[in-house]
């Protein structure tokens, strides 16, 4: 018997997402720490997408309203920057590839306290930019049989939400979820927004309009930070 849909989009790996061709990911993970002192730390972050194909997409990732780090390919041509830094062109475009593979997966970022205590439930099933779609009810699975809470990690409380996969992929194109876990005098409160949009229209990519740092240039800087190259001694004569 095949695996069912939800089964499949748990073990998707970035080739999956690839099928779909050009679109568009906007992702945020919104994080809420509360202790029962009274204390409380929130963190929220998010993940933008532009995918046409391996030689033309454009990555940004956002970090309470910073931008962390973004990577523009354009026909082949790698240009990044980081925070507070100009962009700069890559002399190998294969780290941005990378960072795509690194990435994209923002559910499993967002979930993975929740790893193993997720169950999807077949809702209903529609249409959405032109593509057959299956929506999933999102709730807390049972302890498997046997397993039991250890002390001090954080432990799964409640998961709520709804996910559309993609049938002919099983890639998520939209998720909404909210989850919580309790650890001692924590209680973490995970928050989830996926949208993958724009199936099969192009985008249009360009190279950064603001003054990028040349390669060579970054070359250079790093070969200030080298010690410099020591040539082999001669050998010393030995007495006939």
């Amino acid at each position: 018997m095949p695996p069912t849909l939800d089964v499949v989009a748990s073990e998707i790996t970035f080739k999956s997402v690839e099928r779909l061709g050009p679109h568009h990911l906007l992702a945020t993970i919104e994080q809420e720490d509360d202790w029962t002192n009274g204390g409380r730390e929130a963190h929220d972050e998010t993940m933008e997408l532009a995918w046409n194909n391996w030689d033309s997409f454009h990555l940004r990732r956002v970090v309470r309203g910073s931008t962390m780090g973004e990577t523009i390919m354009s026909e082949g041509s790698a240009f990044s920057r980081n925070r507070n830094t100009r962009w700069k062109a890559e002399m190998d475009s294969e780290p941005a590839r990378l960072r795509v593979q690194r990435n994209w997966n923002v559910w499993d970022t967002a979930m993975e306290v929740f790893d193993g205590r997720i169950l999807l439930t077949e809702t209903e099933s529609s249409i959405v930019d032109g593509r057959a779609v299956q929506g999933f009810k999102v709730s807390l699975a049972p302890l498997p049989p046997g397993a039991r809470i250890r002390s001090g990690n954080l432990t799964p409380v409640s998961i709520e939400g709804e996910v559309w996969l993609d049938e002919a992929t099983a890639v998520r194109l939209s998720a909404d979820v909210t989850a919580k876990a309790e650890q001692d005098g924590l209680t973490r409160t995970v928050v989830l927004h996926l949208r993958r949009s724009a199936v099969g229209e192009e985008h249009t990519i360009v190279r950064p309009q603001a003054p990028v740092q040349p390669s060579t240039e970054v070359l250079r800087e790093r070969m200030r930070g080298r010690p410099p190259s020591k040539s082999p001694g001669k050998p010393k004569a030995t007495n006939p």
